[in-house]
């Protein structure tokens, strides 16, 4: 079994404009919450 720790800082200023985005392409990735 792959055992993947990743996260991602969400509320990061800089991703704010970007953020739907970035979860529409997670999302389709299969990342999942």
């Amino acid at each position: 079994m792959l055992v993947v720790d990743s996260h991602c800082h969400l509320d990061y200023e800089g991703l704010s404009d970007a953020l739907p985005d970035v979860l529409a392409r997670a999302e389709a990735a299969g990342v999942s919450l």
